[in-house]
């Protein structure tokens, strides 16, 4: 891999299945991510050669080698992306962070294996890094965790399964009903998320009156689209509190406070342990960051 002329190079910010938190630079357009020993981003459990990362300018660009074990970006397969540095890459329990990043100041600077790198400097590195984890996130890390609760409530509630009109026409008429305003608030949902939440439920009650009043065609399409907004909020709702628990991890309190506003209004009318918690954190974020969040 060539070294970069610029100034700039890839960040990795890696949390290993253990916990441990490490932060590596690149100093080089593109790094090589797998288990293999000439990889400048060493991840146990990868394949040889896991993933190709590219700099191109402030953008990061990642190309899959090997699909054992399947890389996820947010959630999903893929096997080509650009990638924002929000978004988390998974190589089995492993999470990553990638972003490009100013190499003035940086002391865990990884040089392309095509340059000289003694021995003696690659065991100062594996010393250095973890070291450097625990004195940056090592504190906030364990006080953060202590409060996280387990069990997030479910998104959704059982799918709704029986009509309440039992006559054919009374039926029809919720079913439209129904249908008009889950598809209403569908189309909201792209700006106000528990509008998708909210019309699951009722696209599940058109379909269930549509069948109760004899209409088939229009059941399978409203119970259709219930099953395909349900299945891509729960998936949203997973990724939502994976990038949120990332954060918290790293200290990043702006990218935790817009991951807590994101499940506070996708979690709205709900209550419990984790949704007391995730209120009380948006208001020592909120506080935290000031005029900034």
């Amino acid at each position: 891999m060539a070294a970069s002329d610029g100034s700039k190079g890839l960040r990795f910010t890696v949390r290993q299945a253990d916990g441990r938190v490490e932060r590596l630079m690149v100093d080089a357009e593109s790094a090589l991510v797998g288990a293999g020993a000439h990889c400048e981003i060493r991840v146990g459990g990868a394949a040889h050669e896991q993933l190709v990362v590219t700099m191109s300018g402030d953008a990061v660009h990642v190309e899959v080698r090997s699909l054992e074990p399947m890389p996820l970006l947010d959630g999903q397969p893929f096997r080509q992306a650009n990638v924002r540095p929000e978004s988390l890459l998974a190589l089995g329990a492993v999470q990553i962070m990638i972003d490009v990043h100013d190499l003035d100041g940086e002391r865990n600077v990884v040089k392309a294996k095509g340059e000289a790198f003694s021995p003696l400097t690659w065991i100062a590195l594996a010393l250095a890094v973890p070291l450097a984890g625990y004195v940056l996130f090592g504190d906030e890390l364990r006080a953060r965790r202590e409060v996280v609760p387990e069990g997030a409530p479910e998104l959704f509630d059982a799918p709704v399964a029986a009509c309440r009109q039992s006559a054919a026409d009374e039926a029809l008429s919720a079913a439209f009903d129904a249908l008009s305003l889950a598809r209403g608030k569908r189309e909201r949902s792209p700006f106000a998320v528990q509008d998708g939440v909210a019309a699951v439920p009722l696209f599940e009650r058109a379909g269930a009156c549509f069948a109760q009043g004899g209409q088939a065609a229009l059941a399978a399409e409203a119970t259709g689209a219930a099953k395909d907004l349900r299945a891509r909020l729960a998936e949203d709702y997973r990724v939502h509190r994976v990038r949120l628990e990332h954060a918290v991890d790293l200290g990043d309190d702006k990218a935790a406070l817009r991951e807590v506003r994101v499940l506070r209004s996708l979690t709205e009318g709900k209550g419990g342990a984790y949704i007391e918690w995730l209120a009380n954190l948006e208001r020592k974020l909120t506080m935290k960051l000031g005029r900034k969040a």
